[in-house]
């Protein structure tokens, strides 16, 4: 009777531990999927703003060009033109990185929550291949628990993830690229225009 109270009270203290271990493990889910969180939004609300700066300042130019009523020379009118396409570029990259966006996010979270479902799997089996030990039960059913700890491979969605990163990475460049070359043009042209 004395080993049997021994090996309950030390599965019951396991079971404790376990559970603890399980509450923090939660709490820095929960604390790292917030600063993802926002991190995430972070990186989106910048591209829609130069988006929407992109936009605004191909509207002010047309405005200001068609204020001015002046004729330009060919020449300044090709800086001008190739300011507003390297502005529409950089927004229609802008938009494509944010729609790419929510396609590498689905990604992350679904390679995220699988590594945390293997982690917590693995984590339970083994739990309970010990629990299962110290109560003396069949090998059959320790091996039923090392089958949870050998979950499926997912190579091919860590590839995905990866290329989808790296044209996400890709648009973020060529958009700030595009809109950066976008200004430059733009400055040029006004310094011409107004040495002219």
């Amino acid at each position: 009777m004395g080993e049997s109270d021994e090996k309950e009270k030390e599965a019951e203290e396991q079971a404790a531990v376990a559970r603890k271990l399980t509450e923090q493990l939660e709490q820095l889910v929960v604390e790292t999927g917030e600063m993802i969180e926002k991190a995430w939004v972070l990186r989106r609300e910048f591209f829609e703003k130069v988006i929407v700066l992109n936009g605004g300042t191909i509207a002010l130019s047309v405005s200001l060009l068609s204020n001015l009523g002046a004729r330009h020379s060919p020449q300044l009118i090709r800086l001008l033109a190739t300011s507003w396409v390297l502005l529409i570029t950089g927004m229609a990259l802008g938009m494509s990185r944010n729609w790419f966006y929510q396609e590498e996010r689905l990604a992350s979270v679904h390679l995220y929550t699988e590594g945390m479902g293997r982690f917590l799997l693995d984590r339970i089996a083994t739990a309970l291949s010990e629990l299962v030990r110290l109560r003396g039960y069949d090998e059959e059913r320790l091996l039923e628990l090392e089958v949870l700890k050998n979950p499926p491979d997912n190579t091919q969605a860590k590839r995905n993830q990866t290329r989808l990163r790296a044209a996400l990475l890709w648009l973020e460049r060529m958009c700030i690229v595009s809109t950066i070359g976008g200004y430059v043009f733009l400055v040029w042209f006004a310094i011409r225009n107004l040495v002219s």
